[in-house]
């Protein structure tokens, strides 16, 4: 085992985070523990909790730089796409083959965390990532459908990429992908293309219920 000196508590806390990316990237279905991670950074669980209050807490670092990276991914295909159709095609490419890609990491962002331990600078910092990511799409709605309004634009993101998000999970879940039966790019492509087709055409409908 490593000194505890030998390495500063920034450089600890990433060595933990790709302690637990490790353990997932060989494993896509591994249980993280504070062992499993320990034992992969070359210290004691003791020096673990030195840096990170608990597991959860430690987990929740993870998934913000996933979302990070994520985010970046995303960006830079946003920068590189011609026209906003054409965009968000290539958004949704780029974010189902990061579950395809990997799997394990994929999984992470769906870990259930304890709220009531206080993380909120990380989980807030998350939060925004998560709305950059919204953003992103509005952005490519807005140029698609100029004269829809904002809150309209906003629903229609949000419900357009949570559909993706479920497609991707079905993919990083071996267990669910066995039984999907179709490639995930492709029922990813015929979301988007039959969402954009409807998008364009008929005005979006509150389900909230009328007074």
């Amino acid at each position: 085992m490593a000194r505890r000196n030998d390495h500063s508590r920034k450089q600890i806390r990433e060595l933990a985070i790709q302690a637990v990316l490790d353990v997932v990237d060989s494993d896509e279905d591994a249980t993280i523990t504070a062992r499993s991670v320990a034992k992969g950074m070359g210290y004691t669980v003791g020096t673990l909790y030195l840096v990170f209050r608990n597991l959860d807490d430690l987990l929740l670092q993870v998934n913000s730089k996933l979302l990070q990276h994520l985010y970046g991914d995303m960006n830079v295909v946003a920068q590189n796409s011609e026209g906003p159709r054409d965009t968000i095609f290539e958004l949704a490419k780029c974010y189902v083959s990061f579950a395809e890609d990997h799997p394990g990491r994929w999984q992470l962002l769906s870990h259930r965390r304890d709220n009531t331990l206080g993380h909120d600078a990380v989980e807030n910092e998350a939060d925004n990532i998560v709305e950059d990511i919204f953003v992103l799409v509005q952005t490519e709605l807005t140029r698609l459908a100029p004269t829809r309004d904002s809150k309209e634009i906003a629903i229609a993101a949000r419900a357009l990429w949570s559909a993706i998000h479920g497609i991707c999970i079905v993919t990083a879940s071996s267990h669910l992908r066995r039984r999907a039966h179709y490639d995930a790019r492709l029922l990813v492509h015929t979301l988007v293309h039959t969402y954009l087709s409807g998008f364009m055409f008929d005005k979006i409908e509150s389900l909230a219920p009328r007074s």
